[in-house]
């Protein structure tokens, strides 16, 4: 019978999911020579919806004595046990079987953990702190037998990503007898086909919890330093009418970089990139692309939270600023003042005829024509515009002037029509200018 000279109690918190699985955040065990040890659970119960990117680990909640016979893994979390030269009193000869790695000298003593990646999980991530004992190592094996021996930590903290194909695993951790102790192991497990931005994860207005950058690979971006270590790629559909776009990252020391939907042209218009906190001005409408990334010490479950706001006022053809044509016609035009400061560009679906309204902020204005308006003339003065009129706010075009002058005469019309009229800067220009507008019943004959 064996004797004890120490026993220890063990407690771990574990929380429940479904189909009697826990979702292991940690870990912490000793091992001893000549102990037994006894472990109690508490459990928290969650959904795996919860945890969608953790490792798992059978088990039992009930106490129970340490082993170190691997094939009882399935029974429990963890089989603990004192070996010597391979030899344990009162219990298996694992290292008949399974020989401890280079670097371990007899007498040894090891614990057995049993965990299963789920489908279509293909990474995983283990996190280890041997608590300061030296001469530890930490290997995983296919089965029972030692098949397929990945020695993944040798000593000290260990924090490594690998691939691996869905199943059931065995983890094993090793100490010479002198050096045995406690340690801490956490298990993650991912699937990360957005580690390309050819298959991005779509992602939508609000908050996008439960992301992941664990165990991914590098990108090179104009952001530099280490934060390109660890990068994820998701993708997101603007909207028409949006005035801005703020893309915030939760996950320490992460950066944002938004490009075009080729992935490779950076965005226009993003104001600081390669942080956490990016927006985006005057976004037109398309698929964007996002690029996350942090450094490997850093990756984790993160949430990316995108905020739009709308274009307002007479930033929209639908909301654009009313004229009220009240000259007699022939006579004086009706002056009105106009400013296009801060407004967006317009889609270049709005273009036509050489005029392009999206290389500046643009702004709209509608009026309707007097019972004998027939013609028009419309200038445009003070900054060098762009402008259109058109028939509905769905873009059908009329007439539009595309040169410096600013001026379109004996525009023909039909008498009590809305017209909408759109003034964009040229090449980005800003700033105020004045709207004549001019009715006519009949042109003018010389």
């Amino acid at each position: 019978m064996r004797s004890l000279l120490l026993s220890l109690f063990i407690c771990v918190h574990f929380v429940l999911i479904p189909q009697s699985i826990l979702s292991l955040n940690s870990i912490s065990s000793g091992i001893f020579n000549n102990a037994c040890f006894n472990l109690c659970a508490t459990i928290e119960k969650r959904t795996i919806a919860d945890f969608p990117f953790l490792g798992f680990i059978k088990h039992t909640v009930e106490p129970f004595q340490g082993e170190d016979d691997c094939s009882n893994t399935s029974l429990s979390i963890l089989m603990n046990s004192v070996s010597d030269a391979g030899t344990t009193l009162g219990q298996s000869d694992e290292g008949a079987t399974i020989a401890p790695p280079l670097g371990i000298s007899a007498p040894w003593v090891d614990v057995w953990y049993e965990f299963t990646v789920l489908a279509p999980n293909n990474r995983l991530r283990i996190l280890f702190d041997n608590m300061a004992n030296t001469n530890t190592i930490v290997a995983i094996y296919d089965n029972c037998t030692g098949s397929n021996e990945q020695i993944l930590f040798s000593n000290g903290l260990g924090n490594q990503c690998i691939s691996v194909t869905p199943g059931t695993y065995k983890v094993r951790i090793i100490n010479d007898l002198a050096n045995a102790g406690p340690f801490g192991i956490t298990l993650f497990q991912s699937n990360l086909a957005n580690d390309d931005c050819s298959n991005p994860i779509t992602v939508s207005s609000g908050t996008n919890a439960n992301l992941t950058n664990i165990c991914s690979g590098q990108d090179l971006t104009p952001c530099i330093g280490n934060a390109n270590e660890a990068s994820v790629w998701y993708e997101y559909t603007v909207a028409p009418g949006i005035s801005t776009i703020n893309l915030v990252s939760d996950l320490p020391n992460s950066v944002i970089q938004v490009y075009e939907n080729d992935c490779i042209t950076p965005l226009m218009d993003v104001n600081n990139p390669c942080t956490n906190n990016v927006t985006i001005d005057c976004p037109l409408p398309q698929n964007i692309k996002i690029f996350v990334s942090s450094p490997e010490a850093n990756t984790g479950i993160f949430s990316l939270t995108i905020t739009e706001s709308l274009q307002t006022g007479n930033d929209l053809c639908s909301m654009g600023e009313s004229l009220t044509l009240t000259e007699p016609l022939c006579k004086s035009p009706n002056m009105f003042n106009g400013d296009n400061t801060g407004f967006c560009p317009e889609p270049t679906s709005f273009n036509f005829g050489g005029c392009d309204f999206s290389q500046g902020p643009a702004t709209w204005y509608r009026f309707t024509t007097n019972a004998s308006t027939n013609f028009l003339d419309v200038t445009i003065s003070g900054l060098a515009v762009d402008f259109g009129l058109f028939t509905s706010c769905a873009g059908t075009p009329l007439a539009g002037s595309c040169t410096t002058d600013g001026t379109l005469e004996d525009i023909v019309v039909t008498p009590n029509t809305a017209y909408f009229l759109l003034v964009a800067g040229q090449l980005g220009l800003e700033g105020p200018f004045t709207i004549e507008i001019t009715e006519k019943s009949i042109l003018p004959t010389n």
